[in-house]
């Protein structure tokens, strides 16, 4: 209800009090912007007020007479054990990849390995004293500022975006109470845990939310968002995979099915190899880009992001047009088609250029009749695609419980949006239905084993 009435405030307010606009300028990105935390004024008109007020008061009868109380989806003992966790600093909660929860490590564990995987690697991190650290980001400060006035200075980014990019930066009172500078906010360095892999590692993550370098991160993404349908291997996700391969029709007989995956792939990418690269393709682009695009400001700002990563703890489509039939990225993970065409010299050569193009690496499977990629098997059969639904040996199945506080229509859309997939996913009609009494039966044994625990 409080998001309604401020709703109706905001639309009320804004209703009654224009601002003049410039139809030639950009004046709201809203993309670059989160939610306000503005609290519109109560309305003029007092009979909006009072109809809110009414509504309020029908909900809260309504509501009164149907509450009932909710269980918890958790047990009591797993209550009391969340509560002890959360209070013993031996221990540090962090989450899994591919969506495997939630996983529980020795804190001593947790350093040592951040520091023998990734933070201790010379090649990759340079540790800065405070002072140090300090000195770069108020450079930093004052080369954000530069970049935003210099491009509003020649007309190519908008007074929105300039007006956005300079509150990023702008800290307020730069002192603190004792006279003494404030220091900047860092980006913070975290890990995940890689638990799917055998022995398991840990992947590096760096969140700059809040600091002033992601505000132009976010400025820089937006503008490249738009170059998406510029890249054609871009892969939005399974069923954009899925569109894709039904558009091939029948395969040539020789066809064969190969994924690849890059060795850790952010820490291994040559910032300046990479910054070339993106560049000269984005050059290639200039008579194509979308209208406004600040091609040179991009540029700048791309340079700026990469160069500059200080915290706390591309693209190739090889020359192989009679082997390479499909060649499509999604992050670090390639998928694609290979034709041998009585060459039995051209894969080998094809993996030697791909590795040898910067200094990021990849490990191939060798081209077969079936391949795992994202949440699907992918297989040739009779020249023709065949997928269906792959799930992990370690997947947890876990939905939300029926005695969930959500809506019955978002409990009955889970179950169908659940099926839809299936159904999309799986080329014939009994692997559907073997995959949907699979997930069942996983389902059942889980909440069985939650109750005997």
């Amino acid at each position: 209800m409080n998001r309604l009435r401020r709703d109706v405030r905001r639309i009320f307010f804004f209703k009654y009090n224009h601002f003049e606009e410039d139809p030639g300028e950009i004046s709201y990105i809203q993309e670059l912007y989160h939610k306000s935390d503005w609290d519109p004024p109560t309305c003029r008109d007092a009979d909006i007020e009072e109809a809110m007020d009414n509504l309020e008061s029908s909900l809260q009868f309504y509501q009164s007479r149907r509450n009932k109380p909710t269980p918890s989806n958790l047990t009591p003992r797993q209550w009391r054990l969340t509560k002890t966790l959360k209070c013993d600093d031996d221990f540090i909660s962090i989450e899994a990849d591919k969506n495997l929860g939630g996983c529980i490590l020795l804190r001593d564990t947790y350093n040592t390995r951040g520091i023998s995987e990734h933070l201790g690697d010379r090649n990759v991190y340079q540790p800065l004293t405070c002072a140090e650290a300090n000195r770069i980001q108020s450079k930093l400060c004052s080369d954000v500022l530069s970049f935003a006035a210099k491009w509003r200075a020649r007309r190519a980014i908008s007074k929105a975006e300039t007006v956005y990019l300079q509150r990023s930066v702008d800290r307020g009172d730069s002192t603190l109470p004792t006279g003494e500078p404030k220091p900047y906010q860092f980006a913070r360095f975290r890990m995940s845990l890689k638990a799917h892999k055998t022995p398991w590692k840990m992947r590096p993550i760096v969140c700059c939310a809040g600091t002033f370098m992601n505000s132009l991160s976010c400025w820089l993404d937006y503008w490249l968002q738009k170059l998406k349908p510029f890249v054609p291997t871009y892969l939005r996700d399974s069923h954009d995979l899925l569109d894709k391969l039904r558009e091939l029709g029948p395969l040539p007989p020789d066809a064969k099915l190969f994924t690849a995956d890059a060795n850790s792939m952010y820490t291994n990418i040559d910032t300046d190899h990479a910054i070339d690269v993106i560049s000269l393709w984005l050059d290639s682009l200039r008579g194509q880009l979308p209208d406004r695009f600040p091609l040179d400001a991009v540029k700048e700002a791309m340079s700026l992001v990469m160069r500059n990563n200080v915290f706390e703890w591309g693209h190739l489509i090889p020359t192989y047009g009679q082997h390479l039939l499909v060649f499509l990225r999604f992050i670090d993970d390639i998928f694609g088609i290979w034709i041998d065409a009585n060459d039995a010299t051209a894969w080998d050569a094809f993996k030697a250029d791909t590795n040898n193009f910067g200094i990021l690496t990849w490990e191939f499977e060798e081209p077969s009749n079936s391949v795992d990629f994202l949440d699907l098997t992918i297989s040739i059969e009779n020249n023709s695609i065949v997928t269906k639904t792959y799930q992990k040996a370690m997947n947890l199945y876990q939905y939300i419980p029926p005695t969930s506080a959500h809506p019955p229509g978002m409990m009955k859309g889970i179950i169908y949006g659940l099926l839809r997939n299936y159904k999309l996913q799986n080329t014939r009609e009994r692997a559907t239905t073997l995959i949907w009494l699979n997930s069942c039966s996983a389902d059942t044994s889980l909440e069985a084993g939650a109750k005997l625990s």
